[in-house]
């Protein structure tokens, strides 16, 4: 998010009166990103704080934090472990970024958002139910998936990909032998 402000106020800088937009993020980048469309000066924290607090009500502050945690860890290059990397991988998003001690911390958030939020609307309780749908089990079943990994195989293994259609399935190492009848992919 705060990315996001700083990039357009860049793109004004510059006389930029136009960009192309190949997707959006998430609920909180759209958000600022709209903001920013309105009002390029438009004080980011104050509308994270706006965001965040009519969204989740009573729960928007450990919600805050942990939108805080993991943007301030996937934008810090010294938790990168180097100079070539270029996209997220599994192994980078669990063995440098999503490490225990982070989920841990995540973990401790969303817990006091559930206290938190049982005060709220029923709206506010939905919305939290959503947040972690969408986003906290998401990352768990990620970490657990490379933590089995891990045991498994001893160490992360690049070369092995999981195909969500496929999870009882062998193509024995060879990707052009995947059966994709009945796949998500195979219908397009």
């Amino acid at each position: 998010a705060r990315t996001i402000a700083s990039e357009f106020r860049k793109y004004r800088d510059i006389n930029v009166r136009g960009i192309y937009f190949n997707g959006f993020g998430y609920d909180v980048e759209n958000y600022v990103t709209f903001a920013m469309l309105e009002d390029v000066d438009a004080d980011v924290e104050a509308v994270l704080r706006e965001y965040f607090a009519r969204q989740y009500g009573p729960a928007a502050e450990p919600l805050r934090r942990f939108y805080d945690l993991v943007e301030a860890t996937y934008s810090d290059p010294a938790n990168y472990p180097g100079d070539d990397v270029v996209h997220q991988t599994e192994y980078l998003a669990w063995g440098f970024l999503g490490t225990p001690a982070r989920m841990k911390a995540l973990a401790d958030l969303v817990a006091e958002a559930d206290r938190l939020v049982a005060t709220g609307t029923a709206a506010q309780r939905r919305r939290v139910d959503l947040f972690k749908l969408n986003l906290w089990d998401y990352m768990r079943e990620g970490r657990r998936r490379y933590e089995d990994n891990q045991k498994s195989a001893g160490k992360w293994d690049p070369r092995t990909v999981v195909c969500p259609f496929l999870l009882n399935a062998s193509a024995g190492g060879d990707p052009l032998r995947v059966d994709r009848v009945g796949s998500p992919s195979a219908a397009r």
